[in-house]
């Protein structure tokens, strides 16, 4: 008689007792799954005899893919081209890009299917929650999964990580996630990171993802009328992020091509509103702007009648107040300069937003608000 045989028939007599033996039909249930699984375990080494029993419908897809058990279809994924076995039928019952691939009228040949643009693990992931809806994410590796759900067109995974990065949006990763929301043209979660830059200005600008935004996302930002930062620190981090961009398309870092990378940024630096003395020392003297708009917003500047300019000569919605800093003693003097300033945002809910160091003096800007 062979091992299966024996095993079989001793488990027949060892169920028969358990049954005399009057125990709750619950503890009976128990016993018959560990036994049932040592049993099995013990046939084939590899997987349980009877794994579908007393699963849940979850647990039974989980237990399929962990052990590739009756797969149809091979992914091979990512640059090292890992292997990924699945099942078309549960791929194709949760996703309608899968369907398409699977069953539709230009349905895939083959049993293998290349992934270069998606990570293993990105799509390991996927596949845990196509099966058993397990979804464990970690922030910093949300723009890969999103990529990934949009292109299968898993919108519940796509949902689960819009509340995740609404929910965790700080001044270290609004850019990060402003930049997400742009490539996958999510214009909602784009308006609230836009409205939390504007709360945050100076930290979110100065943040070292701002550098890593496209052109696109910073022309979003320095834009509008909300951003409630002197100009003069605009076009500061906005050289800063072209040098950056330079970088990135190889491209020598010289003025002309710090302006070919701008484009129409530039166009949104009020350099008309900027205090004349920074402008001649930090503008005037690059080859950022032609010789014609300088002499026109130099002429803008200094002159009483005011000339028109190619770059927009209104003020920001926030409210600046200028701030003097107290510095060192020097010969039993006190010095003051007024050179810092400090943005001063008025919120419509009465909220004030007040941010400086070392405030000596405040008082209104001199100059009328447009």
């Amino acid at each position: 008689m062979s091992r299966i045989a024996t095993l079989e028939n001793t488990s027949v007599h060892f169920y028969r007792f358990l049954i005399l033996s009057g125990l709750p039909i619950f503890a009976l249930r128990r016993i018959h799954k560990k036994s049932t699984r040592r049993a099995s375990m013990a046939v084939d080494g590899t997987f349980e005899k009877d794994w579908q029993s007393f699963r849940t419908l979850n647990d039974c897809n989980r237990y399929m893919l962990t052990n590739e058990i009756g797969c149809d279809i091979t992914f091979l994924v990512g640059k090292e081209r890992h292997r990924v076995s699945a099942h078309k039928y549960v791929l194709a019952s949760r996703s309608c890009v899968f369907f398409a691939m699977f069953y539709g009228p230009a349905a895939e040949s083959g049993n293998e299917i290349e992934v270069p643009d998606v990570e293993p693990d990105t799509f390991s992931l996927l596949f845990r929650f196509l099966y058993y809806e397990e979804l464990t994410v970690k922030t910093d590796a949300i723009p890969e999964i999103l990529y990934a759900a949009h292109k299968y067109g898993i919108m519940k995974i796509v949902k689960k990580c819009k509340k995740i990065l609404e929910e965790t949006v700080c001044t270290e990763n609004v850019c990060s996630i402003m930049e997400s929301a742009h490539t996958f043209n999510d214009t909602e979660l784009l308006r609230k990171c836009r409205e939390y830059f504007y709360r945050e200005p100076i930290k979110c600008l100065q943040s070292d993802s701002f550098l890593d935004l496209c052109a696109d996302c910073v022309d979003n930002v320095i834009s509008s009328d909300d951003l409630p930062l002197e100009e003069s620190l605009i076009f500061e981090r906005v050289l800063e992020w072209a040098d950056a961009e330079c970088i990135r398309k190889n491209l020598e870092l010289i003025d002309s091509s710090r302006r070919h990378v701008m484009g129409k940024i530039l166009n949104h630096i009020r350099f008309p509103i900027m205090e004349s003395q920074y402008f001649a020392e930090r503008v005037a003297c690059r080859e950022i702007l032609s010789k014609s708009e300088r002499l026109a917003i130099f002429t803008f500047i200094c002159s009483d009648q005011k000339s028109k300019t190619d770059f927009k000569s209104t003020r920001r919605k926030g409210r600046c107040v200028y701030a003097r800093s107290c510095s060192a003693k020097q010969n039993s003097r006190m010095t003051h300069s007024n050179r810092y300033k400090v943005v001063m945002r008025f919120e419509r809910n009465g909220h004030v937003t007040l941010k400086n160091e070392n405030l000596w003096f405040v008082g209104q800007n001199r100059r009328r608000t447009k």
